[in-house]
């Protein structure tokens, strides 16, 4: 028995008390009732979800793979609900906030003050192949300097879900987007990551989704029959009826899209759509100082008619960038009356101004900015700009023309039947190459008296997705003609030659 004024028992019986006090600290969020309920998940999520929810703090990197479709999202939002259940801080972000369910991108993550991130404790980040290698290294430089370690992120736990086979990251110099890719960043750190693979379902359209992510043929691969006479539109028109429906004096079904690889093509097809709504056009001219700037250029007027499909190109009221809208009709003062199509305030009725105008914070400033088109006609829509959303019907326009690692699979993935994908090519959809992995061509002889400019290109990028063309060979001034060798060179998914 402990004698009641011993100064040696008085210290055995306060550091009892103390790790008595921290194991019941420890085992407290264990004992918590589940705050969210946890969504049903298949036997690979069940595994990847458990692996990581048991080995968090000692194995804190781990990247989750898979094709589009299999529930790569949804995997990360059971993750969050669990983690939360915990009582340990989440953060889920995304490249946009359209990816997200916080709305938080990954941008305002690293943005955030050094003590939110302090608190946090497991970050997961979807839709990385969109991220730029230096941005998810000026993440982890950040978090190291505000954890003061120097392992990967400064040792937080932090959940990638990826699918290189997508189109590589946008960046303003085209020519480094190759090293720029994200993927980059996870084989630098192979040491440190915990590769989870989600398994591509056992049905046609899933597994020829992902043979076309992975194939080195000639040809779009074709083992189930799934590229049939009844997959393929004669014209633009036909892409217009199975997405939107006969349009004219209807309302157009909403839960499509038409795909284009170009910027050109969206608008060509834009101009086909609205070509087809009947109604009032409401054509809004820029604006200064109240005075409309009379101009010849497209990029100065926006025509909308009733029921014309819209997106926003400026954040509104707790709605994304990107977010697409059902224009009903206009306030010419000032507002644009539309209903909102995508995402959890989907049926609900805003108004968005008609000239954006952010003013500034304090008297003592003057800087303000104008938006004055703070919308844009989205019945098409750029492959780019897909990625990381799905929807109910899928037309692509001019498929043969993507330029680009990823984009036939980018295109071709964003819905999950075959019954709702519509292709239109202008040459024969045989020809069009697969994304295919890295390779490396050698040259075509040219004779002494040829030229590189003769080459049937067409032809031979028919075969091979041919990124690069780079000519060996000299060129002599007097007779201006080019001999020797053309090396064809693919450059994709990070490798360099």
């Amino acid at each position: 028995m402990p004698c009641e004024h011993c100064p040696h028992c008085k210290e055995e019986a306060r550091k009892a008390a103390a790790e008595a006090k921290k194991n019941t600290t420890t085992l407290q969020p264990a004992l918590l009732p589940a705050q969210e309920q946890i969504p049903q998940l298949n036997e690979d999520q069940s595994q990847i979800a458990l692996e990581i929810t048991n080995t968090w703090r000692h194995k804190p990197f781990h990247v989750i793979d898979g094709i589009a479709g299999v529930g790569k999202t949804y995997l990360l939002v059971a993750l969050a609900k669990l983690f939360r259940n915990a009582s340990l801080h989440v953060e889920h972000v995304s490249y946009s906030a359209l990816g997200s369910p916080s709305g938080t991108t990954i941008h305002t993550l690293i943005r955030s003050p050094y003590e939110v991130l302090q608190k946090i404790d497991v970050i997961l980040i979807d839709n990385v192949n969109r991220i730029l290698k230096d941005t998810m290294v000026e993440l982890s430089d950040k978090l190291r300097s505000v954890m003061h370690n120097q392992s990967p992120f400064g040792g937080k736990c932090v959940v990638l879900a990826v699918d290189f086979g997508l189109c590589l990251p946008f960046c303003e110099d085209l020519n480094r987007r190759t090293s720029q890719s994200s993927r980059l960043f996870v084989l630098d750190h192979t040491d440190h990551v915990n590769r989870h693979f989600l398994s591509t379902p056992d049905n046609p359209w899933s597994q020829w989704v992902d043979k076309v992510r992975t194939s080195v043929r000639e040809v779009l691969p074709d083992p189930e029959g799934l590229l049939t006479t009844n997959l393929l539109a004669a014209d633009l028109d036909s892409l217009v009826n199975f997405v939107y429906g006969k349009l004219y004096d209807t309302e157009p079904s909403c839960i499509g899209t038409i795909l284009g690889p170009r910027k050109c093509h969206v608008d060509e097809i834009n101009r086909e759509v609205m070509k087809r709504l009947k109604g009032p056009e409401d054509e809004f001219e820029a604006q200064f100082d109240g005075n409309i700037i009379r101009s010849d250029l497209d990029l100065h007027t926006i025509t909308l008619k009733p029921n014309t499909i819209i997106s926003l190109e400026l954040a509104h009221k707790g709605l994304p960038i990107g977010t697409r809208l059902l224009f009903i009709e206009s306030d010419r003062n000032r507002f644009l009356i539309c209903r909102v199509i995508d995402g959890p305030h989907a049926g609900d009725e805003i108004e968005v101004e008609r000239v954006a105008r952010n003013i500034a914070a304090s008297p003592h400033e003057s800087h303000q900015w104008v938006k004055q088109f703070p919308v844009t006609v989205a019945f098409g829509m750029s492959i780019h700009s897909a990625q990381g959303r799905r929807f109910g019907k899928v037309g692509v326009y001019k498929l043969s023309e993507c330029y680009e690692h990823g984009m036939i699979y980018s295109a071709l993935s964003r819905t999950d039947s075959s019954y709702r994908l519509r292709v239109f090519s202008e040459d024969k959809l045989a020809h069009v190459p697969a994304s295919d992995p890295p390779i490396f061509l050698s040259g075509v002889n040219l004779s002494e008296n040829a030229s590189l400019e003769s080459l049937d290109y067409r032809k031979l990028t028919s075969t091979w997705q041919v990124d690069i063309i780079v000519c060996t060979s000299k060129v002599k001034k007097k007779r201006k003609k080019r001999k020797g060798k053309a090396v064809f060179v693919s450059m994709q998914r990070g490798e360099t030659i």
